[in-house]
């Protein structure tokens, strides 16, 4: 919900009244903008909320770019690549949850499919069936630590994959 707003606070040694008057609302991408500005009239602050509205409704229409999708193989191939750069320990075992997560979760499966149902069905799965190793169920820590790493693999390179994405269409010369 867009709305005007009005900040009032006192400053000086006398205690002095101020009032700036702003907007608020929620972007396109789900976080709260709010500007405030002490010049601004309440009908300014008004022109600025629209002006703001119009600008955030008519940058959705005009970006017309393709999405690229990433695959979990290819965010996977990237993670485990960076954790040999920085020399981790634990790359073996590393590589053998990212296998059992590509066999889970498919190795095409765009990151926007994996979500927290998805990870949650593969830790019951993973705590509901016996270890081939040793023949009996498998431990809590094991079903957990693994879900957890294929939730914040995710959410993170989602993220790195949306930044990439921002920068190269910025830097990026139209031909």
């Amino acid at each position: 919900m867009a709305q005007v707003i009005q900040r009032i606070w006192r400053s000086g040694p006398r205690k002095v009244k101020r009032v700036a008057y702003g907007y608020t609302f929620q972007g396109k991408d789900g976080k709260q903008v709010r500007k405030t500005d002490a010049s601004w009239s309440r009908e300014d602050a008004e022109k600025a909320l629209a002006a703001a509205l119009l600008n955030i409704r008519g940058s959705a229409a005009t970006d017309d770019r393709p999405q690229t999708i990433v695959s979990f193989k290819a965010m996977t191939e990237r993670y485990l690549k960076e954790k040999e750069i920085s020399k981790k320990r634990t790359i073996y075992s590393l590589r053998k949850t990212v296998q059992r997560l590509l066999a889970h979760f498919g190795a095409e499966t765009p990151l926007s499919a994996i979500t927290s149902p998805r990870i949650a069905e593969y830790r019951i799965t993973r705590l509901t069936t016996k270890s081939e190793r040793k023949g009996r169920p498998r431990s809590g820590w094991s079903a957990k630590s693994r879900g957890a790493y294929a939730s914040s693999a995710t959410t993170n390179a989602i993220g790195f994959w949306r930044s990439a994405a921002s920068r190269a269409s910025r830097f990026s010369t139209p031909s």
